[in-house]
């Protein structure tokens, strides 16, 4: 979630601070700054001039009237803003109440309107699009959704041909069986979805068995029917089908709300564009392990 961070301080007190002070303060606030850069947690910001360079408009029986000074006559004004990139509103109170501008001043933290914040931004992309430049309608989702189909329809038939062979092994020593996989691509590729949603993964509670790095265990009781797992892909490839429908052009090039902590600077994981090319490029990855089972069985490859 992105939240509005107002820092708010008293201007006497500051001006009373030696030059060496204010520096120093300066300084700390900079260094936490980059710090929550570092997190991902840091969207970016901007100082305010001292409030007597300020105006205020009002509007008064129809006329618009301007008169120096901030809004409101308070003895702390409005020092700068800070956004935030956090997972909830505690969240983002555990991380600005670290920063130092805490000291001198309060902050005031608000959440950020995504949804008109993604209208603004849509708008203002297509101001800044030339018309001869502008993308084709439905270009960048038709092939994403042709590459999610063509992933879907190139491992489905293996895994449907393995069903009655689930804990068969790629490779003469223990490998990846086709229900560890299966079960893996719809635990990841549901994860994936959800940073694009933002809402929890059902199949959550296989972590254990089917994240990445875990281990393909030779007791089939252990798992899943195999039938389950199948049914939990499908379901899976359906409902991103459905999120890429309801997206237009220019919110593929948004950032995915619920990018992992592991992933905020990862390259492949910036946009939601990206991630959903991620679930298809993923999915063939382990179409091989698929076909070196079959071919364990001495089945004939697909025509």
């Amino acid at each position: 979630m992105k939240f509005v961070c107002l820092g708010y301080l008293d201007e006497s007190q500051w001006e009373r601070l030696s030059e060496a002070d204010g520096q120093r303060m300066m300084e700390a606030c900079f260094d936490y700054d980059d710090e929550l850069r570092r997190g991902g947690h840091f969207l970016g910001g901007e100082a305010l001039s001292a409030s007597k360079s300020a105006v205020t408009l009002r509007s008064r029986n129809g006329q618009v009237e301007v008169s120096d000074g901030p809004f409101t006559e308070t003895k702390e004004v409005l020092g700068g803003i800070l956004l935030l990139e956090a997972r909830d509103l505690d969240h983002a109170i555990d991380l600005m109440s670290k920063h130092p501008g805490a000291h001198v001043g309060p902050w005031e933290i608000r959440a950020a309107d995504e949804q008109i914040n993604a209208l603004i931004a849509e708008r203002d992309a297509a101001a800044r699009v030339r018309p001869s430049e502008a993308p084709r309608a439905g270009h960048s989702i038709r092939t994403l959704r042709d590459a999610l189909n063509f992933s879907y329809e190139w491992i489905k038939p293996l895994a449907d041909d393995l069903a009655d062979a689930a804990m068969t092994s790629p490779t003469p020593v223990a490998g990846n069986h086709p229900l560890w996989i299966m079960g893996h691509l719809a635990l990841s590729s549901a994860d994936l979805l959800a940073m694009v949603t933002d809402v929890p993964n059902p199949h959550g509670c296989w972590k254990a068995l089917f994240e990445g790095g875990s281990q393909p265990l030779p007791d089939l009781a252990t798992y899943p029917a195999y039938a389950e797992v199948m049914k939990a892909y499908e379901a899976t490839h359906q409902n991103v089908l459905t999120v890429l429908d309801e997206l237009t052009e220019l919110q593929l090039n948004a950032r995915p709300p619920a990018v992992w902590d592991v992933l905020q600077e990862d390259p492949q994981f910036q946009t939601i564009g990206q991630v959903l090319l991620f679930i298809a490029l993923h999915e063939m990855s382990h179409r091989g392990q698929l076909a070196d089972a079959r071919r364990a069985l001495g089945r004939k490859p697909f025509a």
